[in-house]
């Protein structure tokens, strides 16, 4: 089974976990890949699909709300998850990335399977995101692999269970 993970790069830290995400997927026994939301042209050769997007100032990356919408038809013909990442102000470090509207609505229009919301990479030294603009060029690394690794298993789960069920 080939798993398409989008994603709507922000600073790196979608691409990173987009690309975490796919490695997961392949430990997992699927032939999983990672690529920018704005790169994919379709979906004939996916038989699943992650869409994931940094979250900033409460609202999904452009690129990956575009995909979902771009996408939709096929999106609905196949098994989809959504993902957000980063460090929303209102949430903590470490404590997950909210769902927020935007995202629900799309999971809804593409009767996603579930969400995942991971810790980021944030620019500079500052562990609240609501401090002061952060010093260029430093990151915290908030990403938990685990968390990425424990959603692959769930999608590998849901996946390998739909394999096994008589249609």
């Amino acid at each position: 089974m080939r798993i398409l993970v989008a994603y709507g790069p922000t600073c790196g830290s979608a691409t990173g976990i987009a690309e975490l995400l796919a490695f997961a997927l392949r430990a997992e026994g699927f032939d999983a890949f990672a690529r920018p939301a704005a790169e994919v042209d379709d979906l004939e050769d996916v038989d699943a699909v992650v869409a994931g997007g940094s979250v900033c100032m409460g609202r999904w990356h452009g690129d990956a709300r575009r995909f979902v919408r771009r996408h939709r038809a096929a999106l609905t013909q196949r098994p989809v998850w959504l993902l957000s990442c980063g460090s929303d102000e209102g949430c903590s470090p470490r404590a997950g990335v909210a769902l927020v509207t935007q995202v629900r609505t799309l999971m809804d229009r593409v009767n996603a399977r579930g969400h995942a919301g991971i810790d980021a990479r944030l620019p500079g030294a500052v562990r609240l995101p609501t401090a002061a603009q952060p010093a260029q060029g430093q990151f915290d690394d908030w990403r938990d692999t685990e968390q990425v690794a424990r959603f692959a298993r769930q999608i590998a789960a849901e996946l390998h269970q739909q394999q096994v069920q008589p249609t």
